[in-house]
């Protein structure tokens, strides 16, 4: 049987083989695996390129590669054995198990006690990106509960299921409570609950499989990597080899069965996918409407290593790959390419998110001013204006026009439209036609104020350039000054306006809720520690000459385009000197 699904993809494997090779040495990427999985086991694995540049050990079916995010899947799975169990509920309170949990909020006091793990594995409990020690910025060493400890304190976003943000510390207080929940050790339990009946073994011990042989070493561009942070078990510790990611891939995909033993209910398998808004995440799991079907995914990235697996239990279609060169999106586009091919063979029609209106018509400025806002969703943020009698698209790098065909849809080049959602005269939400990503959902978020800021004097002390590290050696920089309008503003890709808590004189939050604290001599940007510099040429020229810490040409560009949006037009052109 094996063999005749084989002769199905032939064709695909044929030009897999061909082309893999080819693109690893355009795009530098030491090593890449990749299975295509169905129901009935691995199809085809391909291993490509070494474990390191040493080239010593050839990438092979049992090479162990981080899964990154793509762990939040196997975290998911994990706490639904434990609901399969009795043991708790997707909508049992986090406060409830852990009584020492306590975060703020400006949307009532006891908010906190709201989150419940649902909120946590589905992204919408408003909790920070990252605990303030571990994680994969700024990493310093910690205990598992030193991590977890670093939530408490925090700012929630949005009220508690009202919003949705991308929080890896969720995910790791989910595996810190099943402990709990469980009397075992997480790597314990997940390995006795999902690796033993599925016969794989799940490796979390991060620093042990660094220094395995046969494992993947991961690299920025041509420089090293760090070593992979071991304290976010929930959010992206697991390592696995292709061999046995294929084995989790079909798993899903038949939906929790293995050789006919049910190991988890198919009902809970499928509340994994269960989404009720066009490119929104799941549990554990993102959920994509591309091609005119439903795409279930998982994408993971760090430290120089890059995961992602595909499950369409609908089409018997699995797809996973690994590759160890972050510096590359090769990943994405051959894992989507793998599941597109995949399908074409078995016959399931595919047709394009087209943007379905054609004739384009004049609308009248007041119209077009009501949709005016912020808009959010798991992708990010996107803000729409209105400028002399033209609507936009405002990214941080970009402003896209938008072509109206009614009130309420327009198109553009890139994304290829956007419809919005209004209600009573007030808009509610947006989806988006993405060339990339098929139909994309945001929620409106509300209008920034109009009026000018107080222009606060004392809001100097925490102007300056400040900077952090990405995965431990990667720096990368941010301003803060108070512009024009009167506010103060904090610019990495894009300048955002901070609006000041009107009890905690040093506590800001963006538009969108993230938090930002400013410190003696530093500030905490959604939890995340930045350090001020003050003579930033003496320090980014140590900065990259110091062997933790790799030089890319963006950094320099980075550093440089903040001094210059401080208007510090001289150290600017020392910083470019460095390329």
């Amino acid at each position: 049987m094996k063999n005749e699904m084989k002769r199905n993809y032939m064709d695909i494997i044929e030009d897999f083989q061909k082309e893999i090779p080819e693109k690893m040495k355009k795009e530098n990427i030491p090593g890449l695996a990749i299975a295509l999985v169905s129901k009935k086991g691995l199809v085809w694995c391909g291993c490509f390129g070494v474990t390191d540049v040493s080239g010593r050990q050839a990438v092979n079916i049992d090479t162990l590669f981080s899964l990154q995010s793509t762990t939040k899947t196997v975290t998911t799975v994990a706490f639904l054995l434990a609901v399969q169990e009795g043991l708790v509920t997707l909508d049992d309170c986090v406060f409830k198990i852990c009584p020492e949990f306590k975060v703020n909020s400006r949307f009532g006091r006891d908010q906190y006690k709201k989150i419940t793990f649902r909120h946590l594995l589905s992204h919408t409990s408003g909790l920070v990106r990252e605990s303030k020690v571990g994680g994969v910025f700024n990493y310093v060493p910690c205990t598992w509960e030193e991590h977890i400890e670093g939530i408490n304190g925090t700012w929630l976003k949005f009220p508690v299921g009202k919003g949705i943000a991308y929080s890896n510390v969720g995910m790791d207080l989910v595996t810190y409570l099943l402990e709990r929940i469980t009397g075992e050790s997480y790597t314990e339990y997940v390995q006795r609950v999902v690796g033993d009946p599925l016969g794989i073994h799940f490796h979390y011990n991060t620093r042990e499989v660094y220094n395995t042989q046969n494992a993947a070493k991961g690299y920025l561009g041509e420089v090293k990597a760090a070593q992979i942070d071991p304290v976010g078990l929930g959010c992206g510790a697991a390592s696995l080899s292709i061999q046995e990611q294929a084995v989790f891939v079909q798993f899903l995909l038949n939906r929790g069965q293995v050789e006919g033993d049910n190991v988890l209910n198919s009902a809970l398998i499928d509340v994994m996918r269960s989404v009720d808004k066009e490119g929104w995440y799941g549990l554990g799991t993102l959920v994509n409407r591309e091609w005119g079907i439903s795409l279930s995914y998982h994408p993971g990235g760090g430290f120089g290593l890059r995961s992602e697996m595909y499950w369409l239990p609908e089409y018997d279609c699995g797809v996973a790959v690994f590759t160890n060169q972050e510096y590359s999106d090769y990943i994405s586009v051959l894992a989507k390419n793998a599941v597109r091919r995949v399908l074409e063979a078995k016959g399931v029609p595919l047709r394009p998110a087209e943007f379905p209106f054609e004739t384009s018509v004049k609308i009248d400025e007041a119209l077009l001013k009501r949709l005016t806002g912020v808009y959010s969703g798991f992708w990010g943020t996107v803000s729409v204006n209105v400028r002399n009698g033209t609507i936009y698209l405002d990214y941080p790098d970009r402003a896209v026009e938008l072509t109206p065909h009614n009130e309420t849809a327009f198109s553009a080049e890139s994304p290829k439209g956007v419809v919005f959602q209004v209600d009573d005269g007030e808009p509610v939400s947006l989806k988006m036609y993405s060339e990339n990503s098929g139909i994309l959902h945001m929620d409106y978020r509300g209008r920034p104020p109009e009026s000018p800021g107080p222009h606060n004097p004392a809001w100097k002390a925490f102007a300056g350039l400040y900077h952090m590290n990405i995965y431990g050696t990667e720096p990368v920089f941010c301003g803060v000054k108070i512009e024009d309008d009167g506010y103060l503003h904090l610019k990495c890709d894009q300048s955002e306006r901070l609006y000041q808590h009107e009890d905690v004189s040093n506590l800001f939050f963006e538009f969108n809720g993230t938090p930002v604290v400013f410190e003696k001599d530093h500030v905490w940007y959604d939890n995340v520690k930045w350090v001020r510099i003050d003579d930033p040429v003496t320090t980014i020229t140590e900065l990259f000459r110091s062997p933790e810490h790799c030089k890319q040409e963006w950094m320099v560009d980075g550093a440089a385009s903040q001094l210059t949006y401080l208007g510090r037009d001289e150290e600017t052109e020392k910083i470019l000197n460095l390329k």
